[in-house]
């Protein structure tokens, strides 16, 4: 975490917990050309032993333009942090407003007048109740609260030092600019369970086989509002334990995996229609349900 750290570096951890990043704030440290890190792990043999190694790291300077180099120093230019958005001038009303960082950072100030989030009505701008929020424990990303309308123009407005650095770099003033698609770009998905017990949740995937949005079941029918027009298919999985997410198995616990079932079949959305499908999540054996497009994309990996 960027403000509790009292150590010469940050662990980052991958949700999976497959990749660990180390972020190094100690500048004497990051200074080095030749970092070395020991790390002890479990090996097997005969048996299981704990075995320690020592990782060397070299720094490789990237080729730099020379020409390019004396011409800022002449202007002797200040540098700022970068803020990297997903602004733009057809913006989902679904998605929130997102500012990404490449290094950890973190917000100086809390307070909404180091931040405005304004809506054009007419000619005038008009301040929004709006949260600004840390999405990880980095400060690799945050996110602006706010439920969208379709049609509108919207401006994010960022006092300069809003956000520092792990290295002391602080943000530029900037302001943001986006425009929220109309309704009638978008396609409405609803699904009506034939079985529902409140524990479905559903994922629409899209042509690669990703997931593109997941709603819980709260009743028997589950409508996805603001669907990009496009082929889907969808995926529900029975969340037992209510976490929101699909669980694998635990052989300790002798507990399966939560249940998967497909929806057999593609659906072909357009813009301003509401597509409504039927879903017997029993209507075919399991292993029949998975699209034969998905199975094409699957084998293919």
């Amino acid at each position: 975490n960027f403000e509790d750290s009292i150590f010469t570096y940050m662990l980052q951890k991958s949700e999976n917990i497959d990749t660990i990043t180390y972020w190094l704030t100690d500048t004497l440290l990051w200074q080095q050309d030749t970092l070395q890190i020991e790390t002890t792990y479990q090996k097997r043999d005969d048996s299981i032993y704990w075995q320690t190694d020592t990782i060397t790291f070299l720094y490789r300077a990237p080729k730099t333009n020379t020409s390019k180099n004396k011409k800022e120093n002449k202007t002797q230019q200040v540098e700022y942090h970068k803020i990297k958005s997903n602004k733009s001038g057809s913006f989902d009303v679904y998605i929130p407003l997102t500012l990404e960082f490449d290094v950890p950072t973190k917000m100086t100030s809390n307070d909404t007048i180091k931040y405005r989030l304004q809506e054009k009505v007419d000619t005038n701008w008009v301040d929004l109740d709006a949260e600004l929020v840390k999405c990880d424990s980095m400060g690799l990303k945050y996110e602006v609260k706010y439920e969208w309308k379709p049609t509108t123009s919207y401006q994010l407005i960022i006092d300069s030092a809003l956000f520092t650095s792990f290295i002391g770099l602080a943000t530029n003033a900037e302001t943001l600019e986006l425009k929220t698609k109309s309704l009638e770009e978008y396609a409405v998905l609803i699904f009506e369970l034939t079985k529902f017990t409140g524990k479905e949740v559903i994922q629409i995937l899209n042509k690669d086989d990703k997931v593109v949005r997941q709603q819980p079941a709260t009743e028997a029918k589950v409508r996805f509002e603001y669907m990009t027009p496009d082929v889907y298919y969808a995926r529900l999985f029975i969340d037992e334990n209510g976490n929101g997410k699909w669980d694998t198995g635990n052989y300790k616990e002798k507990r399966q995996a939560e249940k998967v079932y497909y929806y057999p079949y593609d659906m072909e959305l357009r813009a301003f229609w509401d597509v409504e499908e039927v879903w017997n999540i029993n209507e075919l054996p399991i292993l029949e349900q998975k699209p034969k497009e998905l199975i094409k994309i699957e084998n293919k990996k």
